[in-house]
């Protein structure tokens, strides 16, 4: 780009420019967090970009200014950047099955069902825990947290299907199957899927010797979610707390 020649002589470049810029630096960027302190430079180079990518004008000629702007904002971003990803971490995570990579690191608690949080608060740090071991490779990391999450939504369900019975005194997951079998609580489609958690995947989970490849995590990922969801059907929603700034005996 060069002074007296019009903006649209230069828009192809100024719009790739200005693409690559709001992909390096938008908050969901796998590299975000990594060039957090080139980010303020970027942004004086972003804005002197889209200054002409949005001008109504596209057959202005460029002054001094606009040219200026441009070129001074990338002399002053480009050396910042540079020594950013000399230190940056460099790793690239691959996709899970049909993820999205960014939700695995960052919320994987948003991959389960809607009223997950709200009803069952104490299985999300697992779940966020499960889909950042999921995303990294760790398989046997991922069920683990996978099962203690599973787990804490069937005390839940417990709760509500045998209106807060006493709890068996070996608390894993076939001592409740058991009791819930005996006392035919809850529907029988949740306790069969949980019955195949219990033998494809707890009891192999609980040996040393044995791991978790992704691709089985991704699987059990899969029917835990599938029994959440169920279970969260009986489950009731939390009750909604009002709260009012007005002082006592008002």
């Amino acid at each position: 780009m060069s002074e007296g020649k019009p903006i649209s002589s230069a828009r192809f470049a100024l719009s790739e420019a200005e693409d690559q810029l709001e992909g390096l630096f938008h908050p969901k960027a796998i590299y975000f967090q990594a060039l957090r302190g080139a980010f303020a430079d970027g942004n004086v180079l972003y804005e002197a970009i889209k200054k002409l990518t949005t001008h109504p004008d596209p057959a202005r000629k460029m002054d001094f200014f606009d040219v200026y702007s441009v070129i001074n904002a990338l002399d002053n971003f480009e050396p910042v950047l540079k020594a950013e990803l000399r230190a940056a971490d460099a790793y690239f995570v691959s996709k899970k099955g049909g993820y999205d990579t960014i939700d695995l690191i960052t919320r994987g608690d948003v991959l389960f069902p809607g009223g997950f949080a709200d009803k069952v608060p104490e299985a999300v740090r697992d779940v966020q825990e499960a889909g950042r071991c999921l995303a990294f490779e760790l398989g046997t990391a991922a069920g683990f947290h996978l099962l203690r999450a599973n787990e804490a939504v069937l005390l839940r369900y417990w709760d509500a299907v045998t209106s807060k019975a006493a709890k068996p005194r070996n608390r894993n997951l076939g001592s409740y199957l058991a009791k819930l079998d005996d006392m035919k609580a809850g529907d029988e489609k949740v306790r069969a899927t949980l019955r195949q958690i219990k033998d494809l995947h707890r009891n192999t989970l609980v040996h040393p010797e044995d791991v978790l490849t992704v691709d089985e995590a991704i699987d059990l990922w899969g029917i835990i979610r599938s029994a959440v969801s169920a279970m969260l059907k009986a489950i009731p929603a939390a009750p909604l707390v009002l709260t009012s700034d007005e002082p006592a005996g008002a």
